[in-house]
């Protein structure tokens, strides 16, 4: 028998796979990458969680900023508040004073139902307390506040402590 033919008869592992330190190399790959992206990933769906509610932070500060000069100025009154459920709006060709107080008597929610902020108005009549204003009216979301200097907004916040 020659060499050659040794070779050719000598019987070698042909099955295929992985080692074992192929696959402990792999997972710890897998391992450090996932410990890089899963922060990130976690912090860009903080971001957007954060954006929305200073969106509708906004709204709301839009919604009862435009509905409180919209009773005071007489352009939303009894005759079309539709199905809001605001109940001393003045009628449409009424004094500036009772305008005025029916501005500063109005709730906060029913801006929100003015705006048609349906989510809003649900968690305020729930009595919610994720959004506060400070003393310019300015709505922010709770979390942003400075102890002392915002107060909450509930269902029962009235437009004239906001604004007037």
């Amino acid at each position: 028998m020659t060499l050659n033919e040794s070779i050719k008869t000598k019987h070698y592992n042909t099955k295929k796979g992985f080692t074992l330190v192929e696959l402990v190399v792999v997972i710890a790959i897998l391992g450090i990458l996932s410990a890089i992206a899963i922060p990130v990933v976690l912090n860009i769906i903080q971001s957007a969680t954060d954006s929305a509610q200073e969106e509708t932070a906004h709204s709301i500060s839009e919604a009862c900023k435009n509905y409180y000069t919209g009773v005071l100025s007489g352009l939303i009154n009894s005759t079309n508040h539709g199905s809001s459920t605001q109940s001393n709006l003045p009628a449409a060709k009424t004094t500036r004073t009772a305008r005025e107080n029916a501005a500063n008597s109005a709730t906060v929610i029913n801006a929100c139902e003015y705006a048609g902020l349906v989510e809003v108005v649900s968690k305020l009549q729930s009595n919610d307390t994720s959004f506060s204003y400070d003393s310019s009216g300015d709505v922010h979301r709770s979390d942003n506040k400075n102890v002392g200097t915002l107060t909450y907004i509930s269902s029962t916040t009235k437009l004239g402590d906001m604004y007037s």
